[in-house]
């Protein structure tokens, strides 16, 4: 599909309105995709280089490597919306009960996003330096960490009332054991079958588990309007796309 000249990897990708969109890897570049092998570069926001990518709202949001932002692109035009607490990078996006959130590095904190430049902060995953490759399963928002690897749960906002303080991040596991590295990652996640699966850095395993039952469609939808239909009868999950069990 062509070589992205200036640009020593790919990093971010997305499909937006219909096109695929790709990041450089460490050098301030988006690219939209034209077919063939031709690609029409769309230079960075401010000249800061733009990360991970997400579509949310009728428009791409990116990380940042240069600052704690997140950047929007509607397609023509950059904005920003700004910086995301004491954070200096900011990795993974994913939506999540119909809101953007984002893991950042220096000190492992989700922050979701309320509009303008209105971040909050969801809170800290243990002693995370840095987060990435969040995903939703079962209803539940995860998300990887640095250096220890681990898979972290988001159990909402602490409850003031509570005597017992429950933390708003709960450890799943941790998955890289790999000896004498400084740092251990879990890179990326996917459902898939119904079970979460990541993979892990640098041990270059991936790791899959199932927090009770789910059925899941692996297969990308077409475009226009579909009825999706979830049953659940006694001990059976069924799930319909179009009137068709699947």
């Amino acid at each position: 599909m062509g070589q992205l000249l200036g640009v020593d990897g790919v990093n971010g990708i997305a499909v937006f309105r219909g096109k695929l969109y790709v990041t450089g890897f460490y050098q301030p570049a988006l690219f939209r995709y034209e077919g063939g092998t031709e690609w029409t570069s769309l230079g960075s926001p401010g000249g800061m280089r733009p990360e991970a990518l997400c579509v949310y709202n009728g428009a791409i949001y990116a990380t940042g490597y240069d600052e704690g932002a997140v950047y929007r692109f509607d397609g023509e035009n950059w904005s920003r919306t700004g910086i995301l607490g004491d954070a200096t990078q900011v990795y993974g996006l994913v939506l999540y009960e119909g809101k953007l959130h984002a893991g950042t590095w220096p000190r492992g904190t989700v922050y979701r996003y309320e509009g303008d430049e209105n971040w909050v902060s969801t809170g800290r995953l243990g002693n995370a330096e840095e987060v990435m490759g969040p995903n939703v399963f079962n209803g539940k928002l995860y998300a990887g960490t640095q250096p220890s690897a681990e898979i972290y749960r988001y159990d909402g906002p602490l409850d003031p009332h509570r005597s017992d303080k429950q933390p708003q991040w709960t450890e799943i596991a941790r998955l890289d054991f790999t000896p004498g590295v400084r740092y251990r990652r879990v890179w990326s996640m996917a459902v898939y079958q119904g079970r979460l699966f990541a993979g892990a850095l640098p041990s270059g395993r991936v790791h899959s588990i199932e927090i009770g039952r789910n059925v899941t469609y692996d297969r990308e939808l077409p475009a226009g309007w579909h009825h999706l239909a979830a049953v659940r009868a006694a001990d059976r999950l069924r799930l319909y796309v179009d009137g068709a069990l699947v």
